[in-house]
């Protein structure tokens, strides 16, 4: 039985309750160590060398968005393996390790991304379909393998508050192979459309032998 709100977790490491108050904490923290320190010429050397750190993700991030939408992509966000864009009424989902793979190894990539959506074929109802394909980065022009669904107008729904098509969600994720999940961490993949119905849109099934600890701690 999946557990759905806080207990769902982050499929590379903690919680994504944890993980968001560690973003939250940390940066405070610092800046209370910084703001103890006995001497003005200490708090302004560790300010200089904490600021461009705390800034840097969100610059790298921008600067990223900004490169897609001047190829005429709309920047939809990064995730831990893919870089998701809009253009029209399409996603496209990079796979940004592929960028790195020779011809073969593409191949062998393409051919487990479409096991791993046929994987949740009992989920059927709720995730768009999904086309696995060879593509070309429109920023850096590099071979990659590329993931195409629809757009769907949609929102997160609030997992305290559920939904009503989630009982129907849970009952098919008990029918998937044994050792299968879909990716639900956090629940920001599990979506409501404007007419209400409820949406996977990240359709790539997470194995048990992926990382048999953390899987233990979805299911």
């Amino acid at each position: 039985m999946i557990k759905i709100g806080s207990k769902i977790q982050d499929l590379h490491g903690a919680t994504l309750v944890e993980a968001n108050r560690a973003r939250q904490q940390g940066p405070g923290e610092r800046l209370r160590q910084i703001r103890d320190m006995r001497s003005t010429r200490q708090r302004l050397g560790a300010l200089a060398s904490y600021i461009p750190g705390a800034l840097a993700p969100g610059l790298v991030l921008y600067a990223t968005a900004r490169k897609y939408e001047k190829a005429g992509y709309e920047f939809i966000g990064a995730g831990y393996d893919a870089t998701a864009l809009r253009r029209d009424r399409e996603v496209i989902k990079i796979m940004r390790r592929s960028a790195s793979m020779d011809a073969d190894t593409r191949e062998r990539f393409k051919d487990d991304l479409r096991e791993r959506i046929a994987a949740l074929g009992q989920l059927s109802e709720f995730i768009p379909q999904t086309q696995v394909e060879d593509a070309r980065d429109p920023v850096t022009a590099r071979d990659i393998v590329a993931l195409r669904q629809p757009f769907i107008h949609s929102q997160p729904i609030d997992l305290s508050i559920g939904h009503r098509q989630l009982p129907s969600f849970l009952e098919a994720v008990g029918r998937l192979p044994d050792g299968v999940l879909p990716d639900i961490a956090g629940g920001g993949n599990l979506r409501e459309t404007e007419d209400g119905r409820l949406i996977l849109v990240d359709t790539i099934a997470v194995y048990r032998s992926d990382d048999p600890e953390t899987y233990k701690e979805v299911k």
